[in-house]
């Protein structure tokens, strides 16, 4: 199971939806504003580089004014006092506007029908509200890539998704079915991008959590080193040593290590910039 990635009151997490793509309130405070420290950026000039600040309050999130120069807006009346944020509330900030989600809720993208064709995985029946907003991320993700919004995608996928699935892999915790989805969605980054960082992810992740890697996956990435001109031959060795090691050579685990030490006969390619781990 994936760890919590929000941190709310207890069984309700909260999100933000800005013009499409969903980010968790993952951390409190979280403050909203022009300031590449914020937790949710907002580049245009009419919001201040602190605006705004989430925090806890005795029974939800509160959300406050910074003393910002265009004011702080919920529902279409200026706030000069903290007020508690309801799902369906829209927080105004200069002229930029968010909605309030609750994740797992029916106005949730996570699980409403409007954005299902972005999801990459299924909540799971019981217990499930850190992997729903894994969910709801990866939909975001996806759906940033889909609108060729390929910086938010990757901002996204390294704020909420990178570090804390690799940390699952390094346990022996992490699913093969989110490894896989987790996996594909960083080839999509690095087509988009350009960035072989997200190659390497792929690898360290299936290294880490000692899984076999699908087919579908495994092609996707032989497609990608030929786009990238190349692949780091360590990171292969390594996932094809992490695979010997487990002592079970299958005729079909066998034909996965041909197929990846194939991979490092693409050569060396040049590394570009490495995710925040």
């Amino acid at each position: 199971m994936v760890g919590s990635l929000a941190l709310t009151r207890p069984n309700r997490r909260f999100a933000l939806n800005y013009h499409g793509d969903v980010t968790p309130i993952h951390t409190l405070p979280f403050v909203l504003g022009r300031s590449d420290r914020s937790d949710l950026i907002l580049s245009r000039p009419s919001v201040s580089r602190r605006h705004a600040r989430i925090t806890p309050g005795p029974t939800g999130l509160l959300i406050e004014d910074l003393a910002s120069t265009n004011g702080l807006f919920l529902n279409g009346a200026q706030l000069f006092d903290p007020i508690e944020l309801r799902p369906g509330d829209e927080i105004g900030l200069g002229d930029e506007r968010l909605r309030v989600l609750e994740l797992g809720s029916p106005g949730d993208p996570g699980s409403s029908g409007v954005r299902a064709k972005y999801l990459l995985v299924s909540p799971p029946s019981a217990d499930g509200n850190a992997l729903r907003e894994l969910v709801t991320v990866l939909g975001a993700v996806d759906a940033a890539l889909l609108s060729s919004h390929d910086a938010s995608a990757e901002r996204t996928f390294v704020a909420h998704i990178a570090g804390p699935v690799e940390e699952e892999a390094r346990s022996g915790r992490l699913d093969a079915e989110i490894a896989t989805r987790v996996g594909l969605l960083a080839v999509r980054l690095a087509e988009a991008t350009g960035n072989s960082a997200w190659f390497d992810f792929v690898l360290r992740l299936y290294t880490h959590a000692g899984l076999d890697m699908p087919p579908m996956l495994l092609s996707s990435l032989y497609t990608l080193s030929r786009r990238l001109g190349g692949v780091d031959r360590s990171a292969v060795r390594q996932y094809a040593r992490r695979l010997r090691s487990r002592g079970d050579l299958s005729s079909k685990r066998r034909l996965l290590l041909d197929r990846i030490e194939g991979l490092a006969g693409s050569g060396k390619r040049p590394r570009l910039v490495s995710h925040a781990r």
